[in-house]
């Protein structure tokens, strides 16, 4: 269910102080601008990059606030019997948030946390029990939060982790769409691109045709729809700062893959649809013979594999270029970038004034 303004960040407003775990681990900030679809932009205290003080497109699901007043209710879920929090109660809790096969590297972070937070040697760090205030400093020393791990403790197992890519600090996809007031349809992405949907590109149309009949796949709906529509390639373009790729349906930079679900995708058909303008990272669209619909995924330019993870991002081709544009309108808006279009505000974001 879509909570919209039921979130736990519905208060904040310029200048409120956080905790954001955007691009990485979770940082303290402050929130600059609070963005037309209840995303935000925030400034890290201690800015990993001075040329790049902020993060822009800062989801709900990325922002804690007054993460310390949810210490006390987890801390008994991840102590030890005594109360206490151990070394392998901290190693318990960074494989809760998905940091396996590091134990080396976070045994020695407990050491030196220790040493440095309160003042052990070495073999003294490696049998301390950690009360309720002590455990908390390590665990923001090490770059985590108590909504983080309260997340992973409770949510379900079976919900989509939909994966946000930051390329230049600013977000590129990703969003759930549980934190969106309301479903998200494809006519919000034209509208959040400033295209006719209605509108064939006939050249597109043909070349769409071609990719299907020479793979033998049928592309659903939606897809075909959106990157049919006349304008498209220039909408998706110059929607967001960093500049993504319609792919041309072309030979050069459209590639069908399947067998996909022996991955663990949710689909057995993927389609390349979007490329960068820096970086490896290509965007699929990933569906099943007679889907209406399509999942997209972030991943190389090569077939997942042992070492080629392909990662969810949006359950829907509307959702995802809604997701990109209302960022990507979020910043051009807050930069003011000369030349570009004033945007209307709808009721879950922005839209391009025709």
């Amino acid at each position: 269910m879509n909570k919209g303004a039921n979130s736990d960040v519905s208060s904040l407003s310029v200048g409120s102080k956080c905790l954001s775990s955007a691009g990485g681990g979770w940082t303290e900030g402050t929130v600059r601008t609070v963005n037309a679809d209840s995303t935000f932009k925030i400034e890290d205290d201690k800015p990993r990059l001075m040329i790049l003080p902020y993060h822009y497109g800062v989801t709900e699901a990325e922002i804690s606030v007054s993460d310390e007043q949810r210490w006390p209710r987890l801390f008994p879920e991840i102590a030890n019997p005594e109360h206490a929090f151990s070394r392998q109660e901290f190693l318990s809790v960074a494989e809760i948030l998905g940091h396996v096969d590091r134990e080396d590297q976070l045994g020695a972070f407990w050491i030196e946390g220790c040493n440095f937070l309160f003042g052990t040697e070495d073999d003294e760090a490696n049998s301390l029990n950690l009360d309720e205030a002590q455990a908390y400093r390590l665990i923001r020393q090490a770059g985590f939060s108590a909504k983080g791990i309260d997340a992973k403790l409770h949510s379900d197992p079976d919900a989509p982790d939909y994966f946000k890519l930051y390329w230049n600090q600013t977000r590129m996809g990703g969003r759930n769409p549980s934190e969106v007031a309301r479903v998200v349809t494809l006519e919000d992405a034209f509208a959040a691109l400033g295209i006719d949907g209605d509108a064939d590109d006939y050249s597109r149309s043909a070349k769409a045709e071609w990719l299907e009949t020479r793979n033998g796949i049928v592309l659903p709906d939606a897809l075909r729809s959106l990157l049919t529509r006349s304008n498209i390639e220039a909408a998706v373009l110059n929607s967001h700062p960093n500049t993504p790729s319609l792919t041309s349906l072309e030979n050069y930079d459209c590639f069908v893959r399947r067998g996909l679900r022996q991955h663990g995708l949710d689909g057995d058909i993927a389609v390349s649809i979007m490329l960068p303008h820096q970086g490896s990272h290509w965007w699929y669209a990933v569906f099943d013979r007679q889907d209406a619909d399509a999942r997209v995924y972030v991943g190389p330019e090569r077939e997942p594999g042992e070492n080629e993870e392909w990662k969810l991002t949006a359950p829907t081709i509307g959702m995802f270029f809604w997701d990109l544009a209302q960022t990507g309108l979020g910043w051009f808006e807050d930069t003011q970038y000369e030349g570009w279009k004033p945007t209307i505000k709808t009721d879950i974001g922005l839209v391009l004034r025709a």
